[in-house]
């Protein structure tokens, strides 16, 4: 009883020092976040592609899970963790917990997205993972505001052909205030393309479109009933990938598109996040991740550009594949998650983060901490305008990890 009393005690010590520790990156230009909390669960495997965030309206919704089911070795011995679960929190604006639950799928979490009416729709791959992608699955879940789970269906998508769904299922919301799902995939057919579609909270379809040889990884409605889609195009002769935007009218026809050439900007799925946030002027800023010429390192380039896809300006941040987030009026913060899938458990990842000015000058860059693994891979502009990032940190003892919630005023 006394060494147990006493392995708590250097636990609280542990994470009390962890969350007022003052970051040892070298390259930190004055970083601070405002509060850090920690949640009370476990989860035996950093290799966690569940990890998301989104606000409402003086409410936050985080969902994390692992869905890989294999052994991993603990001081030499196989030990077979406890079986996939997805599991989300709703917390208020400052992380205070209002009611966590777990889902009913044990797969690959995609996208949450807030309503109008301060519901989530949350939506899930669902399939055979060993056989690294999903034949025509997607699962719809809302959640009401009061944190009750009021409906899982599997939807009936409208493509030309059977998919496997690569990557993420993206959500963004539509400009009549519905939903919009769009998602990278491989057909049956033996083509490969982008799906993307407006649908109603019952999962019902109102338009679609498919893309060919594009990915899709973000989609945003714009000022004239239409909206700004980037994403990838895939070489396969040279196995690298370039970066789109594009503008379309209210059912995704094309009106502009816009190439950026890239060294290579990913293998032309998710990696290599390409986001468009708004300057704050009524101009755009995309960031993606694109590898250095001699490919000794991977940034991320941010390019200014206007509603008619004039580009103004582009500024390169020695950080990998980031996050974007738009920051009081004009600035812009990166996430530069990790995704450790092809780490091993004892391995060491740590997340770190940039601020930029409205003239996207670098203020800020650091690590959140350097004592143990962290993979802070979700982030979201709260309601009342802080910057909330999402993800697992690593335990005391170097064996399960939790869920840790950082605030940025």
């Amino acid at each position: 009883m006394k060494t147990s009393a006493t392995f708590s005690a250097v636990c609280i010590l542990f994470f009390l020092f962890l969350n007022s520790c003052t970051k040892s990156d070298p390259e930190e230009l004055g970083a601070s976040y405002s509060r850090v909390r920690l949640y009370d669960d476990t989860l035996p495997d950093p290799r966690n592609h569940s990890i998301r965030i989104a606000a409402g309206n003086g409410r936050l919704l985080m969902t994390y899970g692992n869905f890989f089911e294999r052994f991993f070795m603990v001081n030499g011995a196989a030990i077979e963790p406890p079986p996939p679960k997805n599991a989300w929190m709703l917390t208020d604006n400052e992380g205070n917990l209002i009611k966590r639950g777990t889902f009913p799928s044990g797969l690959a979490m995609g996208d949450i997205l807030a309503m109008p009416d301060n519901s989530f729709l949350i939506v899930t791959s669902i399939g055979d993972f060993s056989s690294q992608g999903s034949y025509g699955g997607v699962q719809l879940m809302r959640l009401d505001p009061n944190g009750v789970l009021s409906s899982v269906d599997t939807l009936d998508l409208p493509v030309s052909d059977p998919v496997m769904i690569l990557a993420t299922v993206h959500l963004s919301l539509s400009q009549n205030g519905n939903a919009l799902l769009y998602f990278g995939y491989s057909s049956q057919g033996g083509f490969g393309g982008s799906f993307i579609g407006e649908m109603t909270v019952q999962g019902d379809f109102l338009w679609h479109k498919e893309f060919m040889d594009y990915t899709i990884t973000d989609c945003v409605s714009d000022p004239n009933g239409g909206y700004l889609i980037t994403g990838k195009i895939f070489y396969l002769m040279t196995y690298t990938s370039t970066v789109f935007i594009m503008n379309t009218n209210a059912t995704a026809d094309s009106l502009w598109f816009r190439e950026i050439v890239c060294v290579d900007a990913g293998n032309g799925l998710d990696n290599g996040i390409g986001q468009i946030v708004s300057s704050g002027d009524g101009n755009y800023r995309l960031s993606y991740a694109d590898w250095a010429a001699n490919y000794s390192r991977q940034n991320t380039e941010v390019v200014t550009f206007n509603q008619e896809g004039e580009f103004l300006d582009t500024t390169v941040v020695a950080l990998g594949a980031s996050v974007a987030i738009q920051k009081d009026s004009k600035g812009l913060f990166l996430l530069y998650g990790i995704d450790a899938v092809y780490g091993s458990v004892t391995d060491q990842f740590n997340s770190s983060y940039a601020i930029l000015d409205a003239e996207m000058n670098l203020t800020t860059k650091s690590q959140f901490q350097n004592l143990t693994t962290d993979m802070m891979n979700a982030a979201c502009r709260t309601s009342d305008g802080k910057i909330a990032c999402f993800g697992i940190i690593q335990s005391y003892g170097k064996r399960y990890y939790i869920p840790q919630l950082i605030l940025f005023n």
